[in-house]
């Protein structure tokens, strides 16, 4: 098998999108990529992402990608884990203290929480994007936590949607919650939201 060969089955393996990373990884030269760019056999998407013909450009994907310690959090983590029907247009991440903002988020429209090293790390999950890429975001159980200690940020009917809907999840982890929000000093009032939720 060729290299050129090798990459379009990594290519297909991740939906048609992948990462200088991934091919440096496999052992293929990176200069392959920028071969095949000027033959229109792939297009650059973003600095160390390429794309066939058939690759949606993946702006969760492409965004973390370039920043790995930007979790996906808050509103954003709602819309990805299904808890809210709301596309964000704003990108809520969180990122740990001391954490330079990217000069490249100019023409994103993000809000980036800072939290210290235990709860930025608290229930960090791997999902499929919309559009099949794996992005990192937050666990149900660490949304729930965030929308209590910051409810007075959130709409009231958000809020409320949000949190009916975890109850309502088959997948829910109680024992991750209560750890969470212990962690976070906000265990008594997690367990009195989640009283009344289930009644």
């Amino acid at each position: 098998m060729t290299n050129e060969e090798k990459l379009m089955a990594l290519l297909k393996q991740n939906n048609d999108v992948i990462k200088a990373g991934t091919v440096k990884s496999h052992g293929i030269p990176s200069a392959l990529l920028s071969q095949l760019v000027r033959q229109k056999k792939l297009f650059k998407q973003a600095r160390g992402i390429y794309a066939n013909g058939s690759g949606a450009y993946d702006e969760f994907f492409a965004f973390q990608s370039r920043h790995p310690k930007c979790v996906y959090s808050y509103s954003t983590a709602l819309y990805l884990l299904q808890l809210s029907e709301t596309i964000p247009e704003i990108y809520e991440i969180t990122v740990p203290q001391g954490f330079h903002v990217p000069k490249d988020t100019s023409d994103l429209k993000m809000i980036f929480h800072y939290e210290d090293k235990k709860t930025y790390s608290l229930g960090i999950i791997s999902i499929r994007s919309p559009q099949g890429q794996i992005i990192r975001l937050y666990d149900p159980e660490k949304c729930v936590c965030d929308l209590v200690k910051k409810r007075n940020a959130f709409d009231s009917e958000a809020f409320g949607k949000a949190l009916r809907g975890y109850a309502k999840r088959k997948d829910k982890n109680l024992k991750h919650l209560y750890a969470y929000a212990k962690v976070m000093g906000i265990e008594k009032a997690v367990q009195q939201i989640m009283e009344i939720i289930q009644e």
